[in-house]
């Protein structure tokens, strides 16, 4: 059984900073050095580190603070991580949703600063799976990655450590959902 929570950004610091953590500290991953976020709608969200007794035996020293996916996200593109995002494509969908680009400017903004770090974006037609992708675990559930997503709705998450029997089918369904569509160079 995965371990089933509330989608909350300390979800995301936890996932995401255990991998920089063990990237940083030169620890063998079980996977390739590969991030993917999945999401139909994406925003440079709030992740507050907040880290919990356990986590702070691991600082050495940094401030607690507040960060963004995006320094997150820039900060794995600097080490050298292939980055995915997947978000749903603008226009007319075949589930029956249009994504009208001028309504999305901030996403569209967040989409081309990932874009020249190096992250690879890809904009899938009738995306509705929702998640994070690491190499040590796996995020997935009922949350868009976006501040209403986050902060303002009570959605669930299941996490999936790489140890468990679920977390290759799980990364196998996700990684999936954006294969088919080639990232794209810019976003005009």
């Amino acid at each position: 059984m995965p371990n089933v929570t509330w989608q909350e950004p300390q979800v995301l610091v936890d996932i995401l900073g255990i991998n920089l953590m063990a990237d940083e500290n030169e620890m063998s991953l079980p996977g390739n050095r590969q991030i993917a976020v999945i999401s139909p709608w994406l925003s440079d969200v709030e992740i507050f580190l907040r880290p919990g007794p356990w986590h702070q035996q691991l600082t050495t020293g940094d401030a607690v603070g507040m960060s963004t996916l995006h320094v997150v996200l820039s900060t794995f593109c600097a080490r050298k991580w292939e980055v995915h995002v997947a978000v749903l494509a603008y226009g007319p969908n075949p589930c029956g949703i249009t994504k009208d680009p001028d309504q999305y400017g901030s996403e569209r903004r967040f989409l081309r600063k990932l874009i020249r770090l190096g992250a690879q974006v890809h904009l899938v037609t009738d995306l509705h799976a929702k998640g994070v992708v690491t190499p040590l675990g796996i995020i997935t559930g009922s949350t868009n990655i976006t501040s209403s997503g986050m902060f303002a709705q009570s959605q669930n998450a299941n996490y999936f450590s790489s140890a468990h029997p679920d977390y290759e089918g799980n990364r196998i369904q996700l990684l999936a959902r954006y294969q088919g569509f080639p990232a794209i160079a810019n976003l005009d």
